[in-house]
């Protein structure tokens, strides 16, 4: 009795291992649609036109920290020419384009924003805080996760 005990327990956490929830490096991107400013564009995270890597940044427009990492950001966006990069965020429409309208993000050909409607993002990485960015390689495996704020420095470090 003690042996199919053990074994059952033994079995369960290897399920467990086997069918982590958590994404790891490796991961496939997530299909995530995201709801663009025109507010009628539709794009899928997985299917973002190519560059040599991908750059999803999760962030609230009121948060300092996530002004502080896009800001970081945008100042050294002539390093980051082979990235593409996807801000989402489910604050409400006026707040996102707010937002857009002060960092003048529609003139970076690199950079699309917006409104995960379905906070998929947040679902999938298990959110708690933000910013929360993550890294695909260009054949879209995550290759690195900032739980937290990131400057533009360590970003471009990462995309090597």
């Amino acid at each position: 009795m003690k042996q199919i005990f053990w074994v059952s327990i033994i079995f369960i956490f290897y399920q467990c291992k086997q069918y982590s929830l958590t994404p790891v490096v490796g991961d496939s991107m997530p299909s995530i649609d995201v709801l663009l400013m025109d507010s009628s564009t539709v794009i899928n995270t997985s299917k973002m036109e190519g560059k040599n890597s991908y750059v999803l940044l999760f962030f609230e427009p009121d948060c300092p920290h996530c002004q502080k990492e896009i800001e970081s950001i945008l100042k050294n966006i002539e390093s980051f020419d082979n990235a593409k990069f996807c801000f989402l965020s489910i604050s409400s429409f006026p707040e996102i384009k707010n937002f857009c309208k002060r960092y003048d993000i529609i003139r970076y050909r690199n950079v699309v924003v917006g409104r995960d409607t379905a906070a998929a993002y947040a679902k999938y990485f298990s959110i708690r805080a933000v910013p929360h960015t993550s890294i695909y390689t260009s054949d879209r495996r995550l290759k690195k996760i900032f739980a937290s704020s990131v400057d533009a420095k360590e970003l471009i470090s990462a995309l090597k």
